[in-house]
């Protein structure tokens, strides 16, 4: 991931932490890809109009770029995690 795309994920990160989205989990659970994308549309229409695209454009790049984060972080995650069955070996 580039700086650029990094910085474009905190932005948004940044937002949802300021307006406490997705801070209930129960609410988290229930809401639909519509109503979290709702809530992010401001945001998403700022750098859009920012960057002189669509918002499409802007939630394409924030859902492959938030994936891409995730697969990371679960990477990392397991490369980090020891294999108790190994050191049980030992």
């Amino acid at each position: 991931m580039t700086k650029e795309d990094q910085a474009f994920l905190d932005r948004i990160t940044a937002y949802i932490n300021k307006k406490s989205i997705n801070s209930d989990p129960n609410q988290r659970a229930t809401a639909t890809t519509s109503q979290q994308i709702d809530k992010l549309k401001p945001i998403f229409m700022k750098i859009a109009k920012e960057d002189g695209c669509e918002i499409s454009d802007v939630l394409v790049r924030y859902m492959d770029l938030s994936s891409q984060a995730a697969a990371e972080k679960a990477a990392k995650e397991q490369a980090d995690t020891v294999d108790l069955g190994s050191l049980l070996k030992m």
